[in-house]
């Protein structure tokens, strides 16, 4: 194991490479950028560099989201790198951990088995809580290649943390890349120190001895002894890993995925996956300023503001792809109405539920654009064609305001909203009990509830 500390040269040509405009392989420089960003981005590189292999690891990692860019650059940035910046936020508890534990090196005794205790469950703690789910992006690129990707859970829990990395170096090597971008890793040493038993390891002096052992009648052992220093610098050199990993996607996102290029699904998906829960309503913020502009307008009357506010409301359906026949307003009274029309046959109660689902968007979006004006606002499929009963539905603004602010879900709106089919008002059954496991037997994210506050998670750039 080389301990030997980068030279004075080798951090200068890393550091080289902080400046973002080095790095880029789509976008020609950042003129358009104003000074804040560009300064922004710098320090969020500058967090993640670490002094041991960063500079090649970097470069590769970056190569490679490239090399799966360029097999389907839209398909990619949809379905592998924007899902990837939202899984990627879920792992801010994980880096918070690691972060934890770093710190509280110092309180051991220099030399001591506490210390070298510690050094080895900080070693087990990146591996398990970072560099195994950080894999699930170089996975998921080289699945995007040879064409095996399906989606981004699939590319985290496929493979165990061994055959990932296995996966990974095998298309590294048919590319001919041979850099140390697995420095530091070793799968019998996580073994070891994962299944700990009575004979894991061992701490012999300034040693560790680490053994990997296959269970059975006559168990196989493989060994590796590293010293307490190789030990702390291999951690090290992991968390390099994932910190290249970081910056990449930084890289990435700003050199490929334009929220400015017209694709207003791609836009709402980046505000989605991108932005935390915090800037998103600094976001609705803005866009209330811009439209309280047109409610408080003394010089509109009341047509006038109606016109205007239906005339964006229909450019936001229109951009959406949501069908709309009409809407008819009295915002003398604050009555919205939005007809639709129909979709499908509503022959069984779950064609029932998907349809409401659906007309819920409208009810939201209404709500957004027309705020307080709107009190009651109802949308209903209309068939002028069909003599037959559709469906309408109704649910109080303040509702609708709790879900457009984050602090409630569609089950809120379903238990809480008025529907009707024909004549007939309907009654949406939840069942508390299913739902409750469901949600636990999920994998995916944990959408607001009424009766549980929303998770806020600090932005990435802050974690470290």
């Amino acid at each position: 194991m080389n301990l030997t500390p980068p030279t004075l040269e080798e951090v200068a040509q890393a550091l080289a490479l902080l400046q973002p405009e080095k790095l880029l392989m789509v976008r020609k420089d950042l003129a358009e950028l104003d000074a804040e960003l560009k300064t922004e981005l710098h320090e969020r590189l500058r967090r993640t560099f670490f002094p041991g292999e960063w500079a090649s690891r970097l470069q590769s990692v970056l190569l490679l989201l490239h090399e799966a860019h360029a097999v389907d650059s839209a398909r990619f940035v949809a379905q592998v790198f924007l899902p990837w910046v939202k899984f990627r936020r879920s792992l801010q508890p994980n880096w918070q951990r690691v972060g934890r534990e770093m710190a509280r090196i110092g309180d051991t005794e220099e030399g001591s088995t506490e210390e070298t205790e510690h050094q080895i469950g900080l070693y087990r703690l990146i591996v398990s809580d970072l560099f195994d789910p950080y894999l699930t992006l170089l996975v998921a690129c080289c699945e995007f290649i040879v064409g095996t990707f399906t989606d981004i859970d699939a590319a985290n829990f496929k493979l165990g943390e061994f055959n990932k990395v296995e996966f990974i170096e095998a298309h590294l090597r048919r590319r001919g890349d041979t850099s140390p971008m697995f420095k530091g890793y070793d799968a019998k040493v996580r073994n070891a120190i994962s299944h700990g038993g009575s004979h894991g390891y061992e701490v012999e002096g300034r040693t560790v001895l680490f053994r990997n052992i296959n269970r059975g009648p006559q168990p196989k052992v493989s060994t590796v002894r590293w010293s307490v220093d190789e030990l702390g610098w291999n951690g090290i050199l992991v968390a390099e890993l994932v910190s290249c990993l970081d910056a990449a996607t930084e890289l990435f996102g700003l050199d490929c995925v334009q929220a400015d290029d017209g694709d207003f699904a791609r836009l709402l998906q980046i505000v989605d996956a991108a932005f935390t829960p915090a800037q998103r309503a600094e976001l609705r913020a803005e866009l209330n300023e811009n439209l309280e502009l047109i409610w408080e307008d003394p010089t509109l009357d009341e047509k006038r503001r109606g016109e205007v506010l239906t005339e964006i409301l229909t450019e936001q359906f229109r951009l959406r792809d949501m069908a709309l026949r009409c809407i008819d307003l009295s915002l003398g009274g604050g009555s919205i109405l939005i007809a639709v029309p129909p979709e499908r046959a509503l022959e069984t109660d779950q064609a029932i539920c998907t349809r409401l689902l659906m007309m819920t968007r409208y009810l939201i979006v209404a709500r957004t654009i027309f705020g307080p004006a709107g009190t009651r606002i109802a949308v209903v499929e209309t068939d002028h064609k069909v003599e037959q009963a559709r469906l309408m539905a109704t649910i109080p603004g303040p509702l609708l305001d709790a879900y457009i602010a984050e602090r409630a879900g569609l089950i809120d709106l379903l238990r809480e909203g008025q529907f009707n089919l024909g004549h007939d008002q309907l009654e949406v059954v939840i069942d508390d009990k299913a739902l409750a496991e469901f949600e636990d037997q999920s994998l995916g994210r944990r959408f607001p509830r009424k009766d549980r506050a929303a998770a806020v998670t600090p932005p990435i750039s802050s974690a470290r």
